[in-house]
């Protein structure tokens, strides 16, 4: 191939006008000039057509020969064409330099040369080279000298025509030279050459080329000819090419238009743009109108047509409902656009400044613009745009909406549905919202399975849909009403309606959360052409908060002026921020027109850089105020070598030489069964065609599931045989190449359940007809409670299921209350006052017991503080201090006792909740406290008819309310208070009746006053809707009596109002934060500083869970992000830890004994494991739990041999004493034992006595026959335990046995291994450890041979370490030896195979992060037992499991890396549920260098394979495509 020396403009193609010019042929000049060597062009100008060439002698003589080239643009290879120059020189140029023709290479070619100045008869030759020019030619010279070759100055045309070749110098045809035909130059360009051997200079003038067209069917067509092709009509045009354009008609029905896809030609009738939109919790309205909620919190495809797909990504806030979409993802082109919360942009995950616009070289585009929002919109194939996408922000979430190009119809997938025209069926096939939203989740192993949309409205009251709906109403009044007949607003069932009740239950009955839906019925309004742009100005509580500097414009101008077009022709108005006028948005700040840099795809510039348009072919320079001076820059002519191809990538203008020209443009792909496969494949060269497109799975050939352009393959409903190695393969001509797909199908994940069921992921197991259990996606399972569908009926119409799940119909729950002096009303709704100033049993039941300390106040009495006992606990509330058996503790607390029951006291800011949760009973009991004086419980239904003390009998009978302690009804409530003292009545007397307080403190006149205000506040809401349910009337003397004792202070009123709103709930009204309710009252609660009464989550969130429960309250709530702690607002981040009313800095270590844990306090809440206990009981020993301990202790071992190891003298006698502790015995409770045999020796009283205690036996003489083992049992209640003697006679001394090692060192996980030398004959081997007797058994074996004993601890840990003992009997004789284990905590010892690891992004092969992994226990560590995860600030995110490749543990990085990859990595192996993480390893992505170039480098493994195929296919190989795909790895 020749070299590129020189690259001058191209000019224009034109008909020009040579002699011999065949009619209707397209001519170009020739403008572009080559040499194969460098050093031989000395320069070479083109002015007014004609070329000045001057060049340079090359060094080397005749057998180095420097080509020159001019050559034209757009004559196709391979084509007749014509070619015409005047050449003229003033010197001779000797017998090896001239004017050339149709040189291919440097080795050989076809020519004809003119030897100019030359007067010798052959000065005009034609022929064949064959070995670069070293005589070796085929030639055939003219008869007779040329004249006008000899005069230096000579035209030369050559035409070649339907096979023939003609030869003219000045006009004149060559008959004796022409024919040879000299066919080819090099590939896409023909022209003249020049040969020299010397400097030389010479004109080259009227230099040309012309050629005819030729179709896409081969035929050739002259100038201005057509010819119509399926679906569209090319013609020649004057360059040379075919002009093609699409000529289908179509008529269409009455609102609907013709769409031609201007690639394929195929035209259709398409509907206007549909809409679709994610909002609020979120809730979705499908292209065919289909409201619907769906709570998934993963990445759900939404849409897809056919050269895009759409995303939505949703968050889970809370960790629980509601969820959000955060952010909206484009994917096109192999790149990934999003727009997200907080007004983010990005491109393939870094961040990008906006307006960003992307460019492709067939004119599609992708702009991601803030217009008003932030937007993307994707404008291919001519469509203006394909998809419009617009993130309305929320702060955390967006409101996603979409309008999709009406070609997408019927086509498209995803959770915008199907667009079919029929909303009813979105979710084919299943019909089930949350398997059809799953099945378009892009993989993700963490990201659970979406929960059952959910009512918040339930979890605040049966009234709180009503009143979410009344907030919800300004969408059926104007300027709404205006569009109801045209867009349903929907109901409290269904539609937008529906969705704005959730919305506003969700944020706890705030109205500001309505706005969100507000809008989003405005846009579809807007859509129908109702303009409800204005709609805020009639709503009050809808402003719309724009970032600083911006304003809200209900109607911008759209496009918005940007610092790159500053005077856009409007098109329209958008809602949304916008910056004042002469203002642009930049970086997220509004500038003057001076201000504004320049900017170029998300990147800025500053004054004086270089910028280069590789998609336009243009290269700018910044200047100032963002304006840049563009030029067209030239693309450099290629050199491809035989086995590339000249290649297009999709944003760059300037082909390039491609050997891997074949893209898969998603290279890593996994699904979970039955989800579809989609891959696509890009060809970046010309002329491929279908047929020479190939798949592969696994090297075999597949033709299912394949696109008409054969570039996407779809596989349907995915089974786990589908995961492979896809390869997408495409030839032109000689020339074949090939990308692959990594494709993993995730099947099922299976669970066992502990009966040893097991089942498959998603799917249900009904051990019993009340418990139901899933199966979630890591193939964990949990078990709860169902209801078996029988209805609890009155009196017990509550289902109560206990920690067994087994089912009991109960009472409601009951409320008692007590209230300023105090007031009480009891469960049966008795009503009393009562000023005892003693402490009284106010409520107990099971294990709970309550006591109120009264004190005397005024002329009444008041609660000082209240006694709460459960279990051993005792709690105290006085106040605003709360103290646990005597010491204070820090609220919020949490405690959870042995037993599972579970207590917490909670601080609502005004008030202390406590709550008691045991066995299903949620709750068992709910104390509230308010600080000073008022309080109440709300109890279980199964405390009914078995509680007692102030709050009755609840039994549903008023009458034997005043019931005390000793079973008798009491008349008055002085004798029922006094009769539940603690103290008896001499201690604690019977106080007075109440008396009028109003008339005592003279206040008599203001009296009326008092009532107007309580029954106005009484007649206001919420009460006034509780009037029927509880009795108001009865009530306002006794709140008037309350603020006469208080002299006229309305506020001493509260306390009995907010015992009237708790009645009010209890029985179905919703009076929960009434003071925010009702406008009458003189009632402010009093929050800490930084906090705010309103509506908020239940339980309060809290440094241990700082987004508070799923259910609601009013009370005292910090800002956003953070939490009520010990009386004061402080920020998540400062959070330590609590339990038990502790509170412990982050970093310290603390257990929770009652749950078996042991904690460390981390910024992110706390880090537990469980307690492994070690109490290990003997037969004789009682395993007893211990009150508010995690191990359980053994019962002392209660008998003892006082003289285990007894050694006798021979005929002396011997004494065997017991000792017992703990337990009193009778010496009928004690037998003595002899074995062997068991033979009870207790009353044979001619070899042994018993002592009258029964605990010492005496053996009276002592020799052999009496030795062996004795036992002394004592029995009692049933339980056995023994003392064990050992009798023997001093042993004869002798060498039995012997430790081979001393001592031995172990590392847990690891065996131990101890060896013992039998030195003599012997007849018993017996080993102990510790004490105890070993035998071989689970992880214990012991072996014996003749010369040798074995013990061997399998899998042991460092409980086993201490000494061990062998022991051996011999004939009368004995020994042993002892051996010191010494044991270790295993170690995991993490080497990284490189370190740094450096690679370059979007190359083939792969890069690979590697560890190798020792665990010194020597146990095995598989590859789903490591992650390979990013490590940044100390912690780990993006965690992958590792492939275990040979004793490598490795983390792949294909093709798709990026340079955002790089940072530091860890290796996280787990172990035994513990973490253990490797010191971190770089990463180092680098930027591929050749990215744009001319010329792609592919690593030199990729290019051998290829010149193998290549060779393989010149030496004629004819073996089938499984046998090629073997060759290409």
């Amino acid at each position: 191939m020749l070299l590129t020396a020189t690259l001058l403009a191209l000019l224009p193609a034109v008909v020009l006008s040579g002699q011999h010019t065949p009619a209707g042929w397209a001519c170009a000049p020739l403008t572009v000039i080559e040499s194969s060597h460098e050093d031989c062009l000395g320069s070479a100008t083109l002015s007014g057509g004609t070329w000045s060439v001057s060049t340079k002698k090359v060094d080397g003589g005749i057998n180095r020969f420097c080509v020159v080239t001019l050559s034209g643009v757009g004559i196709k290879e391979n084509q007749d064409f014509y070619v015409k120059g005047t050449f003229t020189t003033s010197e001779n140029i000797g017998p090896y330099g001239g004017i050339s023709f149709n040189m291919e290479d440097a080795d050989n070619g076809n020519y004809v040369m003119m030897r100019l100045k030359n007067t010798g008869a052959s000065n005009v030759e034609t022929g064949r080279l064959i070995n670069k020019f070293k005589s070796q030619s085929e030639a055939k010279t003219s008869s007779k000298a040329n004249a006008a070759v000899a005069s230096g100055s000579a035209t030369l045309e050559i035409l070649v025509n339907e096979g023939e070749e003609s030869v003219y110098i000045n006009g004149v045809l060559q008959t004796d030279i022409s024919g040879y035909q000299p066919f080819y130059v090099q590939p896409g360009a023909v022209g003249f050459a020049f040969q020299n051997a010397k400097d030389w200079g010479l004109k080259v003038s009227g230099a040309e080329v012309c050629s005819y067209c030729v179709g896409a069917n081969g035929n050739k067509y002259m100038i201005g000819e057509s010819y119509t092709d399926g679906l569209q009509t090319c013609t020649c045009d004057a360059a040379g090419g075919m002009s093609c354009k699409c000529g289908a008609t179509l008529t269409c029905p009455a609102g609907q238009s013709v769409w031609t896809d201007q690639e394929t030609c195929e035209s259709k009738c398409i509907r206007p743009p549909a809409y679709c939109i994610s909002s609020g919790d979120p809730h979705y309205k499908s292209f065919d109108g289909k409201y619907f909620d769906f709570h998934g919190q993963c990445t759900y495809q939404a849409a897809s047509c056919d050269d895009f797909k759409v995303f939505f990504k949703n968050i889970d806030r809370h960790n629980r409902a509601p969820r959000y979409t955060y952010r909206i993802e484009l994917e096109f082109e192999g790149s990934v656009f999003s727009i997200a919360a907080g007004y983010q942009a990005h491109v393939d995950g870094a961040a990008v400044q906006v307006p960003y616009i992307k460019h492709y070289v067939n004119g599609d585009r992708v702009e991601i613009i803030n217009n008003g929002q932030l937007e993307i919109r994707l404008h291919s194939k001519g469509r203006e745009p394909s998809v419009r996408l617009r993130a309305t922000n929320g702060g955390f979430y967006i409101n996603a909406e979409m309008w999709l190009h009406g070609s997408c119809a019927d086509i498209t997938e995803g959770l915008c549905g199907n667009w079919n025209g029929n909303a009813g069926d979105e979710f084919m096939p299943t019909n089930n919202i949350n398997s059809w939203g799953d099945s378009y989740k892009q993989y993700d192993e963490h990201c659970p399975a979406p929960p059952e949309p959910w009512d918040p409205c339930k979890d605040i009251s049966e009234t709180a849909r009503a009143e979410a709906m009344e907030l919800c109403s300004p969408m059926l009044k104007a300027p709404f009403a205006a569009c109801n007949g045209v867009v349903d607003p929907g109901n409290e069932k269904e539609g937008i309606m529906n969705q704005c009740a959730t919305d506003v239950c969700n944020c706890f009955i705030d109205e500001s959360c309505a706005c969100s839906q507000f809008d989003v019925y405005a846009s579809s309004c807007i859509n129908n052409g109702i303009d409800l742009a204005n709609w805020r100005e009639s709503v009050a509580f809808c402003p719309y908060e724009c970032p600083e500097g911006q304003v809200y414009n209900a109607k911008g101008p759209t496009p918005v002026p940007t610092c790159l077009e500053r005077n856009p022709t409007p098109t329209g108005t958008v809602r949304g921020c916008f910056c004042p006028n002469g203002q642009f948005l930049q970086d997220g700040v509004c500038v003057g027109a001076n201000q504004c840099k320049c900017l170029y795809e998300g990147v800025f510039y500053n004054n004086g850089q270089t910028i280069r348009k590789d998609a336009e072919c243009e290269e700018c320079v910044c200047k100032d105020g963002g304006e840049m001076t563009c030029s067209p820059f030239e693309c450099p002519a290629l050199n491809c070598a035989s086995d590339e191809l000249e290649a297009q990538e999709a944003d760059e203008c300037c082909p390039k030489c491609l050997a891997g020209w074949v893209e898969a443009l998603n290279p890593e792909v996994t699904v979970k069964q039955g989800q579809n496969i989609e891959l696509t494949c890009s060809v970046k060269v010309d002329g491929v065609m279908k047929d020479d497109i190939k798949w592969y799975k696994d090297g075999e050939e597949i033709t299912k599931g394949i696109s008409k352009d054969k570039l996407v393959l779809k596989v349907k409903k995915s089974e786990v045989d589908d995961d492979g190695t896809y390869t997408c393969e495409a030839t032109k001509g000689d020339v074949t190449a090939s990308d692959d797909f990594d494709v993993t199908v995730v099947g099922p994940k299976i669970c066992e359940h502990e009966d040893g069921t097991t089942w498959e992921e998603g799917e249900e197991y009904k051990p019993t007809e009340t418990v139901v259990c899933t199966c979630d996606q890591t193939g964990e399972h949990e078990c709860q409670c169902a209801d078996d569908g029988e209805e609890c009926e009155d009196p017990n119409p509550v289902a109560w299921f206990n920690d067994e799940c087994v089912k009991t119909c109960v009472p409601e729950p009951g409320l008692c209350s007590a209230a300023a002096d105090p007031f009480y009303v009891t469960f049966d709704g008795s009503e009393f006052e009562f000023k005892g100033d003693c402490k009284y049993n106010f409520f107990n039941c099971d294990e709970i017991k309550m006591y109120a300390d009264h004190e005397k106040d005024k002329a009444s009495s008041k609660t000082k503080s209240i006694d709460i006992l459960f279990k051993t606990d005792t709690f105290v509330m006085d106040g605003g201090k709360v103290t646990l058996n005597g010491a204070t503790i820090t609220v919020p607390m949490h405690k959870t006792y042995g037993d599972g029951a579970k207590l917490s006291v909670e601080n609502l800011g005004n008030k202390y909740v406590l709550k008691i949760v045991h066995d299903g009973k949620d709750p068992m009991i709910e104390f509230e406290w308010n600080k000073v004086s008022a309080y109440s419980v709300t109890a279980h239904g199964t405390c009914k008819g078995f509680s007692g003390g102030m709050c009755g009998s609840w039994d549903d009978n008023k009458k034997n309310d005043f019931t005390g302690p000793d079973g008798k009804v009491l008349k008055t409530a002085e004798e029922f208070g006094t009769a539940w003292a603690v103290d008896d009545e001499a201690d604690c007397p019977e106080p007075p009746p109440p008396e009028d307080v109003c008339s005592d403190f003279g206040l008599e006149a203001d009296k009326p006053g008092y009532v107007k205000y309580v029954e106005d506040v009484l007649g206001a809401k919420p009460f006034k809707n509780c009037d029927g349910k509880v009795d108001m009337a009865g009530r306002v003397e006794e709140i008037v009596q309350n603020i006469c004792n208080c002299l006229g202070d309305l506020g001493c009123a509260c306390d009995m109002f907010d015992q009237i709103a708790k009645e009010c709930t209890a029985k179905g009204v919703n009076a929960e934060g009434w003071e925010n309710k009702n406008k009458e009252h003189s009632c402010k609660p009093q929050c800490p500083d930084g906090s705010n009464y309103q509506t908020g989550p239940k339980p309060v969130p809290s440094c241990g869970n700082p987004d508070g429960g799923g259910k609601t309250q009013t009370a005292c709530f910090c800002p956003e992000g953070q939490v009520l702690e010990d009386e004061k607002c402080v920020d998540v981040g400062e959070c330590g830890c609590e339990y038990g009313g502790k509170l412990f800095e982050i970093g310290a270590k603390f257990d929770k004994p009652e749950e078996c844990l042991s904690c460390r306090c981390k910024d992110d809440g706390e880090d537990c494991e469980e307690i492994t206990c070690k109490t290990k009981c003997k037969d004789d020993e009682i395993e007893v739990d211990v009150e508010g301990e995690c191990c359980p202790e053994c019962l002392a071992d209660w008998v003892e041999a006082v003289n285990p190891d007894a050694e006798g003298e021979q005929g002396e006698p011997l004494e065997l004493t017991c000792k017992v502790e703990g337990v009193d015995v009778a010496a009928g409770d004690v037998t003595w034992i002899r074995n062997p045999g068991n033979e009870d020796v207790t009353n044979v009283k001619k070899q042994y006595t018993v002592s009258g205690d029964g605990l010492t036996l005496t053996i009276k003489k002592m020799d052999a026959k009496r030795t062996g083992e004795y036992k002394c049992v004592v029995t009692k209640d049933g339980k056995s335990s023994e003392g064990v003697f050992d009798v023997t006679l001093p042993p004869v001394e002798e060498d039995l046995i012997e430790a081979v090692e001393k001592k031995i060192d172990f590392t847990a996980g690891q065996a131990i291994k101890a060896e013992c030398k039998i030195l003599a004959p012997v007849t018993e081997i017996t080993w102990k450890c510790n004490g105890k007797t070993m035998k071989s058994k689970g992880n214990v074996n012991i072996v014996v041979k003749k010369s040798l004993t074995r013990l061997v601890i399998d899998h042991a840990s460092t409980d086993d370490a201490g000494t061990c003992e062998c022991s051996a009997k011999g004939t009368g004789t004995e020994d042993s030896d002892e051996i010191e284990i010494s044991g270790e905590e295993s170690e995991v010892i993490f080497t990284p195979v490189n370190d740094p690891v450096e690679c370059m992004e979007k190359t083939k092969k792969s890069c690979f992060l590697e560890w190798k992994i020792e665990d010194t226990s020597g146990n095995k560590i598989k590859d789903n037992d490591v992650a390979i995860c990013k490590w940044n600030n100390g912690k780990t995110s993006g965690c992958k499991t590792s492939k275990l490749k040979g004793d490598k543990y490795q983390r792949k990085f294909g093709k798709k890396r990026k340079v955002a990859m790089s940072g530091q990595y860890v290796a996280v192996f787990t172990k035994d549920g513990e973490e253990i993480v490797s010191d971190p390893i770089d990463l180092l992505v680098v930027k591929n260098p050749d990215k744009g170039k001319g010329k792609d480098k592919e690593d030199k493994g990729d290019k051998k394979d290829k010149e193998d195929k290549g060779d393989k296919k010149d030496k004629g190989d004819k073996k089938d495509k499984g046998d090629k795909k073997k060759n290409k790895d």
